[in-house]
């Protein structure tokens, strides 16, 4: 037998031939010395393998490991394999390199978390207990470590009840506003013709983003903003009317009609226009629970005697109201 099979080898060598194969290999040693200094230098070069330490979790290949103690003479076929491995092992290392810079990136730049009340108003649980209710269109956004730093970002209508907390004070931002409590009750208003701030209880404290205007709020004041000249209105008696959107209740006092009309408009986001016969200021006193606006503005011709006239726009018309 001139030639034998290098596989056999190392299948003789691991203990995994048959009888007759160990005949065979055994034949083969004894037919020349060249045979016997081979099988002697294979079996060293495994010996040696096999104090090399590694994972018992891999399934072992037999063929792979015979590759890596063959002689020289499969040497060449190994270098053209890692030639051909190179770069698919260089691509990969590049692409675990990218992910781990993502990840310690992202570690210390997380993305904040973001909620939009897109259809209907929605009240939300702030991580730390606090409690959010957004109009429709409200947004807020804040991140992972909220329930530490309490700072957040805020646009539209919404109502905060907020959890005291000495450690960490309550901090909003709006596009032009920063607001800050301890724990307290108030309402936004981020949109272009009611901006302002309104408290229900506790205090509040509201500035402008450059800083050169701030204001503490006390319970049951408001203070509206201009958005486009950039400046704070005088403070005021809070108005229940701005959180009508949160409560379902409408309360006027002796308040002028066209005062009425406004916030009609304003709660009920319709358009009513107002003809009047003279320029009296026909005070109207009601308060609504959960009443459509058909029911309020029948209240309102039946207290000044007062024309409706509800086609394509809902119109008022007065001709002389009473008072």
């Amino acid at each position: 037998m001139d030639h034998i099979d290098e596989n056999l080898i190392a299948k003789y060598l691991d203990g995994s031939t048959s009888v007759q194969e160990n005949n065979d290999l055994e034949l083969w040693i004894e037919e020349s010395e060249d045979n016997k200094q081979t099988f002697e230098e294979i079996k060293t070069l495994w010996l040696k393998s096999r104090n090399v330490q590694f994972n018992e979790t891999v399934k072992f290949d037999k063929a792979a490991a015979w590759n890596k103690i063959r002689p020289s003479a499969n040497l060449q076929s190994q270098r053209s394999l890692w030639s051909n491995w190179m770069p698919r092992i260089a691509a990969t290392l590049i692409i675990l390199l990218l992910g781990f810079v993502a990840y310690l990136y992202f570690q210390e730049n997380p993305l904040p978390q973001e909620f939009v009340a897109t259809e209907d108003n929605k009240e939300l649980t702030l991580p730390d207990g606090s409690i959010l209710s957004l109009q429709v269109g409200a947004s807020v956004k804040y991140f992972e470590d909220f329930a530490e730093y309490r700072t957040l970002e805020f646009s539209g209508l919404g109502y905060f009840v907020v959890v005291p907390s000495k450690d960490s004070p309550f901090i909003i931002h709006t596009s032009d506003l920063e607001v800050e409590v301890v724990g307290t009750e108030f309402y936004i208003n981020t949109n272009q013709d009611d901006y302002g701030v309104g408290v229900s209880s506790g205090i509040v404290s509201v500035k402008d983003r450059i800083g050169k205007q701030k204001f503490e709020l006390k319970k049951d004041q408001m203070i509206a903003y201009d958005a486009i000249g950039k400046k704070f209105g005088p403070l005021e008696n809070l108005n229940p009317n701005q959180l009508y959107w949160r409560s379902g209740a409408l309360e006027f006092t002796s308040t002028p009609l066209r005062e009425v009309i406004l916030t009609l408009e304003d709660s009920f986001g319709t358009e009513i226009e107002y003809i009047a016969s003279e320029d009296a200021p026909c005070p109207f006193s009601g308060r609504f629970k959960d009443a459509t606006l058909d029911d309020i503005l029948d209240q309102l011709a039946l207290s000044l005697n007062l024309e409706i006239r509800k086609d394509e726009k809902i119109t008022i018309v007065s001709s002389k109201c009473t008072q």
